[in-house]
């Protein structure tokens, strides 16, 4: 089987080096994710109950990471997601999603005003009307990322 491997050069010799080591180890806290080229990623698959449902991007407000769950925030409904917060901004960056705080992936599209705070912080009121707050670690990358 070939795979084409995008990571940094440090991340691609631990696994070459666990792969040669037989320590490959799979777990969905992995900092490392491999996907099929032809997976369908426009939607993902949430907790509904006891049900698992698949949700489209475009409904997805932003994503929080509170104590030991992720969940999904819609206009109206939240919902549970068995993923960590870095692998979906991994999965979701080239569809909009931006990591803002290490408990906060918003919906690019879904910002509705950015307001500045004190102490180099901003707060993103979203369409939902919850408002998010980018932290200072997150700052500079998110101010190129939307360009400004």
């Amino acid at each position: 089987m070939k795979v084409k491997i995008l990571c940094t050069q440090k991340m691609l010799q631990e696994l070459i080096s666990a792969v040669k080591q037989d320590q490959l180890e799979f777990s969905d806290e992995a900092p490392l994710v491999l996907m099929e080229q032809t997976l369908d990623r426009k939607t993902v698959l949430v907790k509904e109950n006891d049900d698992l449902i698949p949700l489209s991007l475009e409904q997805i407000v932003y994503f929080e990471s509170l104590q030991s769950k992720v969940l999904v925030h819609t206009e109206k409904t939240v919902y549970e997601i068995r993923k960590t917060l870095t692998q979906l901004e991994a999965e979701l960056r080239e569809f909009g999603f931006i990591r803002i705080h290490r408990a906060f992936l918003v919906n690019r599209s879904k910002i509705v005003r950015i307001r500045s705070s004190f102490n180099m912080k901003l707060t993103l009121i979203l369409s939902n009307q919850d408002r998010v707050e980018v932290s200072r670690n997150y700052y500079t990358q998110f101010k190129a990322e939307i360009g400004f």
